[in-house]
């Protein structure tokens, strides 16, 4: 991990998500071949309430994605996303995790683990209504 992805994921712990965005969008501009960095901007655009801006900065790049890459890619994502909303949950951030997976739905509808922690998050968030 370099110093500026040290400093980013300061600013997410610190709940600064503009200030980490802009590492991202600065390492992006530098090395835009490195897909993880589109991965953890569109993460920042979601915690910002910016889903729309999310899920555009994900698409945008797999529809860049050849075949055989386009599983991976999806895999990697998935990965910094569930990340992300583990810590959420530990921190007892329950409507921001469960935010977070409804979007690791979107993309994965058929992650039964997703599936059962999503309904988890809804009874503690007294938000499940069984259909």
């Amino acid at each position: 991990m370099t110093n500026w992805q040290e400093q980013a994921e300061q600013y997410l712990i610190q709940g600064d998500y503009s200030k980490a965005a802009s590492l991202y969008e600065q390492a992006i501009d530098a090395e835009p071949d490195v897909i993880a960095y589109y991965w953890h901007l569109g993460l920042l655009f979601l915690l910002q309430g910016q889903e729309t801006e999310a899920q555009t900065t994900w698409l945008l790049v797999m529809a860049e994605a050849e075949s055989e890459q386009l599983e991976t890619w999806t895999e990697e994502l998935l990965q910094v996303l569930q990340t992300e909303a583990e810590r959420r949950q530990e921190l007892g951030d329950n409507a921001v995790a469960w935010a977070i997976r409804q979007h690791m739905r979107e993309i994965c509808p058929t992650d039964l683990t997703n599936l059962l922690e999503i309904i988890a998050l809804s009874i503690k968030l007294e938000t499940f209504r069984g259909d």
